[in-house]
């Protein structure tokens, strides 16, 4: 099978509906195969092939880069078993804070994060499997920043970074989607947040003491809402992460609630290394 490039049409209706329940039942249930890994990453991250509904395998040519894999026909998938120990996260839970950082955007109705659910039927055991998005690897933050169309959603990211505590916003980890007709950030490698300790670390420091819009604080009180009332929306966090976790969320959604400027690194170890 070639590889199939989506249509613009195609890919405004999947992008209309924020948690779109046609994309999760596929990510969530469809056969899947493993044809690929990204060797540069430090856990385990593997490109599958969802199959056909007569059971095809899609295929990819070697010479297709990211922005030409078609999202209907593949994934992103990582599985626990290839998660490298660390010594400040606890054993195995890293994929788990993959699908919690998509849970919380759904929740707040961003977009910016990739479809992630849990599986535990593919060939490396549990893991998340993530909506794949096609894009010009070129093309990160530091490409991003200097687009002015893009800063409202990057200064999102800002305010969603800080109530996740991400301690590992790289520019490679951000991504321009073009698609549509208008450029969409959108975010991945969320493995190492949701920490009970504060562990911000990101390249985006660019807008540290720029003032915080009222939209933006919206987003911590929103969540701080969701997350009081123990709304369905959020309620997947509850077996995702700790209960000290879940906690510390709450206390940093509050805290973006009245947050009057973005902060400021307090020292270098909140730049990651490598920056890209």
């Amino acid at each position: 099978m070639s590889v199939r490039a989506p249509t613009a049409t195609a890919v405004c209706v999947r992008e209309a509906v924020i948690g779109d329940e046609t994309l999760r039942e596929r990510l969530s249930s469809v056969p899947a195969t493993v044809v690929g890994r990204f060797a540069s990453a430090s856990n385990a991250t593997l490109l599958v092939a969802l199959h056909d509904a007569d059971g095809t395998v899609p295929t990819v040519g070697p010479e297709a880069g990211l922005d030409g894999l078609d999202p209907h026909d593949f994934a992103i998938y990582k599985p626990q078993l290839g998660e490298a120990p660390l010594w400040d996260f606890e054993d195995g839970t890293l994929w788990r804070r993959e699908v919690a950082a998509s849970v919380v955007d759904r929740a707040l109705g961003l977009g910016m994060v990739p479809l992630t659910v849990t599986r535990d039927d593919l060939p490396y055991g549990i893991g998340a499997v993530q909506e794949l998005i096609p894009h010009d690897p070129a093309e990160h933050y530091f490409v991003a920043r200097d687009l002015p169309a893009l800063r409202p959603q990057l200064r999102r990211m800002v305010a969603l970074d800080v109530l996740l505590d991400n301690a590992d916003r790289k520019a490679g980890h951000v991504l321009v989607d073009r698609r549509a007709p208008d450029p969409h950030v959108r975010l991945i490698d969320h493995g190492v947040c949701f920490h009970a300790e504060p562990h911000l670390r990101t390249v985006a420091w660019d807008f540290a003491g720029e003032p915080v819009h009222a939209d933006e604080r919206a987003l911590g009180a929103r969540l701080a809402s969701l997350l009081a009332e123990r709304d369905p929306a959020v309620a997947p966090l509850e077996e995702l992460l700790s209960a000290r976790e879940v906690e510390r969320l709450a206390e940093r959604a509050q805290l973006v609630a009245s947050l009057q400027e973005f902060p400021r690194p307090v020292h270098d170890r909140q730049y990651p290394w490598p920056l890209l």
